[in-house]
């Protein structure tokens, strides 16, 4: 997921039509506190993560979730933000999405705790998206060389809807749902995100490096869980991975 880009020279004269200055400044301005937080703070941060889980490796990732999610939280409150992203809004869920070993085996190990009939739906809709992507050689994997934005911007194009939303269109796994899903905000129009990245959203990945690639890391070590070097797209690790 890719967010709105700081640098591009923009002014009050060339903005195009009805682009928001205020609103603009005050999300380019989040996003550089954000990153100077993150960058002055990690050792801080993971510590505390390692604290609050008791030490017990099997809270540390949930404890990660909740406590990049309440930074985030003051970080907008301090800047006088709001997500606009509403129940049942899933305009933004049609983007790739790729996971680390660990996040992928945490989502697949949310979807086991659902029903049967909704795993079951999980994997017919996950079928479905891997048949039309693939038909237009979409990666199942990535790497740091990749372009994460291009492939982004081409996947929104085929206008797959991720297999984890219901038929109300919330997730089903909602408070284990990928990391970059629950950072990603948008603070203008929700319908904005439908097949295009929100003018004015950002996806908080000072907390992907910063924070959650450390501890998930540290989590694999102790848990002796192989990191693999690449992260895979979403659908392929369901499939691979949620078995009858």
């Amino acid at each position: 997921m890719n967010t709105l880009d700081v640098n591009m020279c923009c002014s009050s004269f060339d903005l195009p039509r009805g682009y928001n200055q205020a609103l603009y400044d005050k999300v380019s301005n989040m996003i550089t506190l954000s990153g100077n937080y993150v960058r002055d703070n990690q050792e801080k941060i993971c510590l505390s993560i390692v604290s609050r889980s008791n030490n017990n490796v099997n809270k540390m990732y949930s404890v990660m979730l909740n406590t990049v999610d309440k930074e985030i939280n003051h970080i907008e409150k301090h800047c006088d933000l709001k997500c606009s992203c509403t129940k049942g809004c899933s305009a933004c869920c049609s983007q790739a999405i790729f996971v680390p070993t660990i996040e992928g085996k945490h989502i697949v190990e949310a979807i086991y705790k659902l029903p049967v009939s909704v795993q079951n739906q999980i994997r017919e809709k996950t079928q479905k998206v891997i048949l039309e992507a693939t038909k237009k050689n979409f990666p199942t994997y990535i790497d740091e060389n990749s372009d994460e934005n291009k492939l982004d911007l081409e996947y929104l194009s085929y206008d797959l809807s991720c297999p984890l939303l219901g038929n109300d269109g919330c997730c089903l796994i909602y408070e284990s749902r990928p990391t970059a899903c629950q950072r990603f905000r948008n603070y203008g129009n929700p319908l904005d995100c439908k097949g295009a990245i929100a003018p004015y959203s950002y996806a908080f990945d000072e907390y992907a490096g910063g924070i959650e690639m450390p501890m998930e890391y540290m989590i694999a070590t102790l848990q002796h869980i192989r990191i693999e070097p690449q992260f895979a797209w979403l659908p392929w690790v369901i499939s691979n991975n949620l078995k009858e």
